[in-house]
This record gives structure tokens, sequence and C-alpha cells, in this order.
């Protein structure tokens, strides 16, 4: 499994966690780390690992800074879909992959989309890939449209 594939895994069980209890805080992370790495079976090295941390760190500093956007635009997208019936893990891949296409302009966003629906079949419900997949490639094709 390569880094950010790692970091996005990481943060998506952050970023559920902090959904589940109703508190969304970057102060949280550092109790989370030893709790992932336990469970994961890594290496301790990974909490030095600069590239891992600096994704990780990026990427939830972003969903976190933008979380109101993010979810408003989660959504206008989701039109059919009462936004708090929407699965956790589904939503939380949701706001990762939008903070990516939105404000992480190094990143292809296919590549976003791609990893969010492989996370998605991975840790969510057997059609959540699909439904992952609709809403982003209906973002990515509305900003396509402005652009």
């Amino acid at each position: 499994m390569g880094v950010r594939r790692l970091s996005r895994e990481f943060s998506l069980q952050f970023l559920y966690a902090c959904d589940i209890k109703g508190s969304f805080a970057l102060k949280d992370i550092k109790e989370f780390w030893d709790i992932f790495i336990e469970v994961h079976h890594l290496d301790e090295s990974i909490k030095e690992d600069t590239v891992f941390i600096e994704f990780v760190d990026r990427l939830l500093n972003h969903v976190l800074t933008h979380l109101e956007d993010i979810d408003k635009t989660i959504r206008i997208y989701t039109t059919n879909w009462d936004f708090n019936r929407i699965t956790v893990v589904d939503r939380n891949i949701l706001r990762m992959a939008l903070a990516e296409i939105f404000y992480m302009a190094d990143i292809p966003s296919v590549v976003s989309i791609d990893e969010a629906v492989d996370i998605a079949k991975k840790y969510s419900t057997p059609d959540s890939g699909k439904f992952v997949n609709g809403v982003l490639d209906k973002v990515k094709d509305e900003c396509a449209k402005k652009e």
C-alpha cells in the first residue's frame, strides 16, 4: 500500500471517529496515532514518515478548514439523499475527495475520485463505490463546465 493511500485511510478513520464523537478537531489526532498504528500493525516509524505526516496534515487541514463548504457541496450533489442518512464512512470519503479536488490542485481530480471509490469499496457498503463515484463525477463535471 502506498503512503498516500495509507494517509487517506488514516484520515478517513480519524474523520469517522470525529464524526461519531460530534467534534472535529486536529488536537485529537495525537491520541488517534497510536490506535491506528496498533490496529493496522504498523511500525512506529510511520510517525516519522514526513510524506505520510505532511499528506495527512494537509488533507485534514483542508477538510476541517472548509468543512462547512464541503458539506454544502455534498448536500447540493446528493439532492435525493438526506445528508444525515449518508453513511458516516461515505460522507467522510466524500469530504476528503472534495478537499483534494477543490484545495489540492497538485492531485488530479481523477486520482482523487479513483482513490475515494477504492476506499469506499474497502470500508463501506457494496454500493458505496458507485455512490461515491456518481457524486464526485457530478462535481467534477460541473467544475469542468465552469472553467
